[in-house]
């Protein structure tokens, strides 16, 4: 059986029954996949088909599939091909590895230097080396770039193969924080300079350098006094207390204004909250549906709002 890459969508036939699977893991015993429907609970024998034809039969159905679903992201990448913006200017040098061939080289120049671009190929035909040749130049321009897939071992594999040309390439590591992160549950362990824990231990350790650089930069004798800004008046209690802290009390006066929420629930009922009320902090105003705050009770309820009944829960 020939090696088969994880992810690859393969057509199995049972019997007369065809079933869309995904290969998971394959190894020289064993070949792990995952199946959308639920298959027989015994298996006599059975076909496992990959390849073109099964590749442009699975993107038919989906295409049939999806043909009247709306699609607003597909709708703001169309808009991008209107727009007037390049990451790199298309007459830029860009530096290509003597191991890629001639489809691969337009890929990374269409991608680098346009909008948008879209690159398909069979599994094992290197999109993942065109995806860590394309991030690498735009990280080398410093763009930021998020990458996203369905599937874990799909980003494990890009991001290895981004990591050691990135790092092999333009790493220096007195300069700045490591570049590339992975977030979320990989799957398998990666370089620890890929991991979140290991980059919160390296900004940390900035943050304490700088902070005691800062600390150095300051005059001993400098006063700093802690200020309370507050709408509220203090309770004498409360004043004792900001002045054995040594805090200073500004009050503002923020003048009247309207405080009783009209707020319309999801089934049209129109309800008044006054502040100190259960829900009424947690209440949020939608003028464009028509909610509205009101100077007094009389007015609420003369634009047809109640009062919220008390709150429990049972």
């Amino acid at each position: 059986m020939p090696n088969i890459p994880a992810d690859t969508p393969c057509k199995l036939t049972i019997g007369n029954e065809d079933y869309d699977v995904t290969v998971i893991a394959f190894d020289d015993n064993n070949l792990t996949i995952e199946a959308k429907d639920e298959l027989p609970y015994t298996i006599a024998e059975a076909k496992l088909e990959n390849g073109t034809t099964v590749l442009l039969e699975l993107l038919i159905k989906r295409i049939e599939s999806n043909s009247t679903k709306a699609n607003p992201a597909g709708q703001r990448m169309m808009h991008a091909f209107n727009e007037e913006i390049q990451v790199v200017d298309s007459n830029d040098a860009i530096p290509f590895d003597k191991n890629l061939d001639v489809a691969q080289i337009d890929a990374i120049a269409s991608a680098v230097c346009n909008n948008m671009t879209f690159i398909w190929g069979p599994p094992g035909t290197g999109k993942t080396t065109v995806i860590s040749h394309v991030i690498s130049e735009l990280l080398s321009r410093e763009r930021s770039v998020l990458l996203v897939s369905h599937t874990n071992s799909a980003v494990n594999g890009a991001i290895e193969k981004i990591d050691q040309k990135y790092y092999s390439e333009h790493w220096e590591p007195e300069n700045e924080q490591y570049p590339i992160l992975r977030l979320g549950v990989g799957g398998r362990e990666l370089e620890s300079r890929l991991q979140i824990e290991t980059q919160i231990k390296v900004a940390s350790h900035d943050l304490m350098l700088e902070k005691e650089q800062l600390e150095t930069e300051f005059d001993d004798d400098l006063e700093i006094i802690p200020v309370l800004m507050t709408t509220a008046e203090l309770s004498e209690t409360s004043k004792v207390f900001a002045n054995k802290l040594n805090v200073k009390v500004d009050r503002i006066n923020m003048g009247k204004y309207p405080q009783i929420k009209c707020n319309i629930g999801n089934d049209g009922e129109k309800i008044y909250h006054l502040p100190f009320d259960q829900q009424y902090y947690k209440t949020k105003i939608d003028k464009h549906r028509g909610e509205k705050y009101a100077w007094t009770v009389q007015e609420a309820e003369e634009a047809g709002f109640r009062r919220a009944y008390r709150w429990s829960d049972n």
